[in-house]
């Protein structure tokens, strides 16, 4: 009983230091207002408002950026893994915990439909969940601009194997300017993925200059251990020259 005593007081001191931190944090940041109503509101209703947000189109974009970096604090989290445990009637007075993992992908999601490529950039370049960067990075793969170029190129040194991997496959487009992704290309000749090596090749031998700029290691890549890399290297050889080397 004393247990369960303990537990309870805990849940709900927790609850009153996160309702007290909110009201602190809302006095100090006004909220942006959509349609209406707060972005907190918009925010922890997700994913269940998903449509009325997708309807309001561009107008939801500010709401959805601040949801793509919702994050849980200690207590949140606490009072998250609480919940289960709580009374009924407890969790009759008290809002559901916010699943804050959810929410990003599900605003991701949103943004990938109503947003465009400044926003994909942003989130890309800006965001620290690699499952958000990894959503917004296939939308810019097919995308050819300058701008895209430059933060696929970024993405290369993402901690993320995925994500580098995405951006590898977008510079790989034919119709790209390959020109200042070519010294991150060349590094990743040196990744410990063969699979990443082989599409480095394969990207910085679809012209000359590519070829050229990375041919001291490509002389290199022809010992590579992976049959792959070899083969893909031989590829551009055969295609730029010179033919006499081994």
């Amino acid at each position: 009983m004393i247990g369960k005593r303990w537990c309870l007081s805990l849940a709900v001191g927790m609850m009153v230091c996160t309702a007290l931190g909110w009201l602190i944090v809302r006095w100090h940041s006004p909220e942006l207002i959509l349609d209406g109503k707060p972005e907190t509101f918009w925010i922890n209703s997700l994913p269940g408002n998903s449509k009325q947000l997708y309807d309001l189109g561009s107008n939801a974009v500010p709401v959805l950026l601040k949801a793509v970096d919702l994050r849980q604090d200690p207590i949140t989290r606490g009072y998250r893994k609480l919940w289960p445990k709580m009374p009924n009637w407890v969790k009759r007075l008290w809002p559901r915990p916010v699943d804050a993992a959810m929410v990003r992908l599900t605003a991701t999601g949103l943004l990938t439909q109503v947003g465009n490529s400044k926003i994909f950039i942003r989130v890309l370049t800006e965001n620290a969940d690699p499952e958000v960067r990894l959503r917004v990075i296939r939308q810019l793969t097919v995308n050819s601009e300058k701008a895209v170029t430059l933060a696929l190129t970024q993405a290369l040194e993402d901690k993320d194997s995925r994500v580098r991997g995405a951006a590898l496959l977008g510079l790989s487009l034919t119709d790209r300017d390959h020109g200042p992704a070519i010294p991150a290309l060349i590094k990743c000749l040196r990744d410990n993925n063969p699979g990443m090596r082989q599409w480095a090749v394969m990207t910085l031998c679809m012209d000359s200059s590519g070829f050229e700029a990375a041919l001291p290691e490509l002389k290199l890549a022809l010992k590579d251990p992976d049959k792959r890399v070899r083969d893909a290297v031989a590829e551009g050889f055969r295609n730029w020259g010179p033919r006499d080397v081994h």
